[in-house]
């Protein structure tokens, strides 16, 4: 056997030594006491072992044995297998499992813990460190391809296979040729344009043609700015902004040409998010064009598209109040957060409540106001649907009714209007709501335009308690079938499940499952629904199921805390309810 000797180190080396060791009990130490926690709790073992390794290796550099430097590089070898194992080779996630461990390694390099290390032949050491390292490369790649630890990707998770190719969907045949002159471009929200003029060859040189300032950015609410998609029609551009200020601008300077203050120019705090246009069948003159949008006072407005003046023929001198029959007692509890839809010469206005304020909110009412006289058309009460027209004097709609407070959609053909629906108020707690509440919670209804009766209505949740309202403006599409083309649409939800449907009849057109979810752990008086519907044939958008592995931290350490709390908190996957007994993760 060799002997070898190693020389006392100097007073400063022995205090670079003994830091450096108390460093290294220290993160040991807390990794063990958190190990054991995470431990407990069903977690993984690796924080507890480790713990125990790097607090035996500071251990032992304290005492100047250079074993503590091999027990620390077979704890990296160790951790490197581990980590693709878990992760595979996703960048972010292997940050907090290698990046702190490695760093801290480099201790091992300072001269006087050098001198810890037998030197028996040039780099033998260091050969056998990088052979670990390889050798946990291989086995942690072999295991993560053979073993649990690769999370499924996202927008397969359901099963759905990739379609064979084959003839496309097409959006509505009523797509403009030219300009842009509903919110979504056509009133099936395709955002579609048939213009080809911009290529992917050509739309890296686009430049700035022309600016325009539309006003100051508010200093109230949570927005700021535009939150407006303008309509293009003819050679003008209109948009409103937050001060409730409706412009028109010309398309091709961005001169301004004409700007009407709905409300005083007093800044609401609640966006404006688009105008509507409408041409009078045989009318000429004044307002024969005209320009809706909705003030948040709230009223609907209607002004000359040529002039912005009020169309005085429409309601009150050109506005009409959409306060009426809501029971809206408090300032801001409604108010109108997308554009109106205009078909079959009505104006379409559903209305957002704010959320989780009181039960008694205001309703969710629908109405269809005349686009020439303002009188009203037609009201849509999920509460009294065989009332559709105002309450009586002294009473209201019914309260706290689902609202519609996305953009909606229509087919002009059809003479349908789609109606995306929200929760109930308040909108994360079920207990109070009443059968009506949730069959239309969550949901799309699609109502006659000239009567205001329901034709049909597709429900996306089922007595919603996470707020999962239909966001988007329903798309309205013309899908390849045997006998012709089929009227369909697509159905975008915050649960990242997409529906498609018949538009005619609200059949689905892509399967559609209803699946048991989570039960028990809720909140005093609440119920939960036993199922959820799902859309297996189409890809979910929701995200893959979250695993402790997921957890991030800059290091080990706070990596480890996330890791514990996850395993603390209640969650089974999608639709996890809240209950009171612990944190829920959604």
């Amino acid at each position: 056997m060799t002997s070898i000797n190693v020389p006392e180190p100097s007073a400063l080396g022995l205090w670079t030594r003994r830091s450096f060791a108390a460093l290294l009990v220290l993160v040991g130490l807390s990794l063990l006491g958190g190990g054991v926690l995470l431990a407990v709790d069903g977690g993984s073992p690796y924080y507890l072992v480790t713990g125990l390794v790097v607090t035996a290796s500071g251990i032992l550099v304290w005492r100047g044995d250079r074993r503590g430097a091999w027990l620390y590089g077979a704890m990296l070898i160790g951790t490197l297998a581990w980590s693709i194992w878990e992760v595979g080779y996703a960048p972010w996630l292997l940050v907090p499992r290698l990046v702190a461990p490695f760093v801290l390694g480099l201790g091992f390099l300072l001269p006087t813990l050098r001198r810890m290390t037998p030197v028996t032949g040039p780099f033998r050491g260091w050969s056998v460190f990088a052979g670990g390292l390889v050798l946990a490369l291989a086995t942690g790649a072999g295991l993560h391809a053979s073993g649990p630890g690769a999370p499924a990707d996202p927008l397969w998770q359901t099963g759905a296979a990739v379609p064979a190719p084959g003839p496309l969907a097409r959006p509505m045949a009523s797509v403009p040729a030219e300009g842009w002159p509903f919110w979504g471009n056509d009133r099936g929200g395709t955002r579609y344009s048939p213009l080809n003029q911009i290529t992917r060859q050509n739309v890296d040189k686009l430049e700035v043609a022309w600016e325009a300032d539309t006003g100051p950015v508010p200093d109230v609410g949570k927005t700021g700015g535009l939150a407006v998609t303008p309509i293009m029609v003819g050679d003008a551009l209109y948009a409103c902004t937050e001060y409730n200020v409706v412009i028109a601008l010309d398309a091709e300077t961005g001169r301004e040409r004409w700007r009407h203050a709905m409300t005083g120019d007093v800044a609401s705090g609640k966006p404006c998010r688009g105008v509507s246009h409408y041409s009078v069948p045989g009318a000429t003159g004044p307002c024969a064009e005209r320009i809706y949008a909705a003030s948040q006072a709230p009223d609907l407005i209607a002004l000359d598209a040529a002039t912005g003046e009020p169309c005085t023929g429409f309601g009150e001198g050109g506005r009409t109040s959409l306060l009426d029959g809501v029971g809206a007692r408090n300032p801001g509890l409604y108010y109108v957060s997308s554009p109106p839809q205009v078909v079959r010469g009505k104006v379409v206005v559903g209305g957002s409540i704010l959320d989780n304020q009181l039960w008694g909110s205001p309703s969710g009412v629908i109405r269809a106001y005349d686009a020439v006289t303002g009188r009203l058309a037609w009201a849509f009460d999920v509460g009294r649907p065989d009332r559709t027209t105002a309450p009586p004097p002294g009473e209201t709609y019914t309260l706290s009714t689902p609202n519609s407070w996305a953009p909606a959609s229509a087919d002009e053909e059809l003479g349908l209007v789609y109606m995306p629906t929200g929760n109930a108020p308040p909108d994360l707690y079920g207990g109070q709501r009443r059968p009506f509440d949730d069959a239309y919670n969550s949901a799309v209804v699609a109502i006659d335009a000239e009567t205001g009766k329901e034709r049909w209505r597709f429900r996306t949740m089922n007595h919603d308690l996470w707020d999962y309202d239909v966001p988007a403006q329903p798309t309205l599409i013309d899908l390849p079938a045997p006998g012709g083309p089929r009227k369909a649409m697509i159905v975008s939800t915050k649960r990242g499940e997409t529906f498609v449907l018949d538009r005619v009849t609200g059949e689905a057109i892509k399967s559609v499952e209803e699946r048991p979810v989570s039960q028990g752990g809720t909140v005093p008086g609440e119920r939960l629904a036993p199922t959820q519907p799902f859309s297996p044939a189409m890809p979910a958008f929701r995200g893959a199921v979250m695993r402790e592995a997921d957890m991030w931290g800059v290091t080990p350490v706070d990596q480890m805390i996330c890791r514990i709390k996850f395993r603390r908190m209640r969650y089974e996957g999608t639709l996890t309810p809240v209950g009171m007994d612990r944190p829920t993760l959604v």
